[in-house]
């Protein structure tokens, strides 16, 4: 686990999602192979608000990593605005990340939105790489050592 922590504050993350691609299936698809980090398809509650805004609203993440998240939400947002996020990764465990929505796209009654993490600190990602790892260590393993022949 130390190693994994220190990973986390050593290693620059990339962004979760876009990176430069105009279709955003196709970007969250397409990036999980080249992540640091690899995705972890969790239904957590999620609340949110909008930046400079006092409603908030309550959604479930779709996936998760240290970078950012999909989201499932009722709501559809605008690509570009800011969110205050509150993360829960147990029941009793929750973080507080600010957010940017970098895609949406529309899925059946609701609206997928992929949110880039912003300005995290580094107690945060280990948080969530902790709580990850706990969930899915098998996920993590095999995606760091993808392709490695024992």
């Amino acid at each position: 686990m130390a190693f994994l922590l220190y990973a986390a504050k050593s290693h620059r993350i990339k962004t979760g999602w876009g990176m430069g691609e105009k279709n955003p299936q196709s970007a969250a698809r397409s990036e999980s192979d080249r992540r640091y980090f690899p995705r972890w398809e969790v239904q957590n509650r999620v609340l949110y608000r909008l930046e400079n805004a006092e409603l908030t609203k309550e959604c479930q993440s779709r996936d998760i990593n240290c970078s950012g998240a999909c989201l499932c939400s009722e709501q559809n947002l605008l690509v570009n605005q800011r969110l205050k996020l509150t993360l829960f990764l147990a029941d009793n465990v929750s973080v507080h990340v600010d957010g940017k929505v970098l895609w949406t796209q529309t899925n059946h009654n609701d609206y997928l939105i992929g949110v880039n993490f912003v300005d995290t600190h580094e107690e945060i990602q280990g948080m969530i790489l902790q709580y990850a790892f706990e969930l899915k260590k098998s996920d993590l393993v095999k995606h760091w050592f993808k392709g490695w022949k024992s």
